[in-house]
């Protein structure tokens, strides 16, 4: 359940660790990899690694460490395990990114797109305390987003990271907050009499 880049560059590097360690020394580690599954998915949102050497009570090894399931270029559907090429680092023209640096509409990503819709579809709504909610977050992820490949510090991967992290929060706000605001439009009120 688990991608190539989880297991080479999440889990190996400890995993070769404790080999090391357990090969130079003879020591013992106590080891648990613990797959995390949200909900009833499919696919495994991450495995927790833990590992604590024993005769030197942890001072050769200690980590308790979560790696990601993710794959650069890939998006993953951890709900029921299927998989399409990734528009977020790959470039494609004709697909909207979910986040750009200074979106605006002549350079626009899918939340600066979403939220023209959103102020549409609850336009009688826009100064609701749940539609103000709904914004304030929004907003917060879009700025954390539109952010994320400012730090020279981090590889195209570790960026991949945060954008699917922030990516899941999006969708989980909308999940949350736009069901809230449908029921209370007429048009969804008379759909449903």
């Amino acid at each position: 359940t688990g991608t190539r880049y989880m297991n080479e560059t999440g889990m190996l590097p400890f995993e070769n660790s404790v080999a090391d360690y357990i090969r130079t020394t003879g020591n013992h580690v106590l080891y648990r990899a613990t797959p995390i599954f949200k909900r009833d998915n499919k696919l495994v949102s991450g495995v927790q690694l833990e590992a604590y050497s024993v005769e030197d009570q942890g001072k050769g090894i200690s980590f308790n460490v979560y790696c990601y399931n993710v794959q650069p270029g890939v998006d993953l559907n951890y709900i029921n395990g299927d998989n399409t090429a990734s528009d977020t680092l790959t470039g494609m023209e004709d697909t909207l990114p979910f986040a750009v640096q200074n979106a605006s509409e002549n350079n626009p990503d899918l939340i600066y797109e979403m939220s023209k819709h959103l102020e549409i579809l609850f336009s009688d709504q826009k100064n609701s305390s749940k539609y103000t909610a709904m914004n304030n977050e929004i907003t917060s992820i879009a700025t954390e987003a539109r952010a994320v490949g400012t730090n020279a510090n981090k590889n195209q991967a570790q960026c991949f990271i945060e954008l699917k992290q922030l990516q899941y929060r999006y969708f989980e706000v909308l999940k949350s907050y736009v069901p809230l605001l449908l029921m209370e439009e007429d048009f969804f009120q008379s759909a449903f009499r």
